[in-house]
């Protein structure tokens, strides 16, 4: 059963494109979504990548767990077949929100600490940060982490062979603590996600087999446990 908690479903949601300042980005064409029941509550729609819904929803997951601050994504329940190219997450929409420059953020400690995170697990982009009305700080954009951008492509299309799909059966990408181990920062990190175990994720990955498919539920099980393990040691 999908826990009602980390999806919605597009029955319930308006649409109209949404423009970043900053441009289309990696993430392709974005939606801003309006709860129909309740139109205050508005999301940023990605869809346009075969990895994106997948990846911002299991940072999120991770996230939330280590107590960081991320601003919240749920998986989209498409009302009809082919609604979405590919599946959907809907990232909460933080109205008035200003985009911190790398100046600004390097400077805040959690920034740093998920910033490293995003590191750990492969991402090599851009990162962003916003401040919202209040003063509280958030992370956005996730979709570069955990490798299987080109890779999940090929899982939901099993006839477009890409070369991230070849390289991937060849040698599975995984994460790299590294020598982050030895910043003092992440020590608190670090020994949380030593606690954890895969069994405490299976909540979602049921939601990610059911809306993105099985081979995503296996290579999210499979990269988590073994952040797990390399934190343990």
């Amino acid at each position: 059963m999908i826990n009602a908690d980390y999806i919605i479903n597009s029955k319930d949601l308006t649409y109209e494109p949404y423009h970043q300042a900053r441009g289309e980005g990696f993430s392709g064409q974005l939606y801003l979504a309006t709860d129909i029941n309740n139109t205050e509550n508005k999301y940023i729609i990605k869809s346009a990548q075969a990895h994106v819904a997948a990846c911002e929803f299991m940072f999120y997951v991770l996230a939330s767990k280590l107590e960081l601050h991320v601003a919240r994504v749920r998986l989209v329940v498409p009302a009809k077949p082919h609604e979405f190219e590919y599946p959907a997450c809907a990232v909460d929409f933080i109205p008035n929100s200003k985009k911190l420059s790398y100046d600004e953020y390097s400077k805040i400690e959690e920034c740093e600490i998920l910033s490293d995170l995003s590191f750990i697990l492969g991402d090599r982009d851009n990162l962003d940060f916003l401040r919202d009305e209040s003063g509280a700080v958030y992370k956005i954009d996730h979709a570069d982490c955990f490798g299987i951008e080109g890779t999940a492509e090929t899982w939901l299309n099993p006839n477009k062979k890409t070369h991230e799909h070849m390289f991937y059966q060849m040698s599975k990408p995984k994460p790299c603590i590294g020598h982050y181990v030895k910043k003092e920062i992440l020590r608190n990190m670090l020994d949380k996600i030593a606690k954890l175990s895969i069994t405490e994720f299976e909540n979602e990955l049921v939601v990610i087999n059911n809306i993105c498919g099985v081979l995503f539920e296996t290579h999210f099980r499979y990269y988590i446990n073994e952040l797990i393990e390399q934190s343990r040691k």
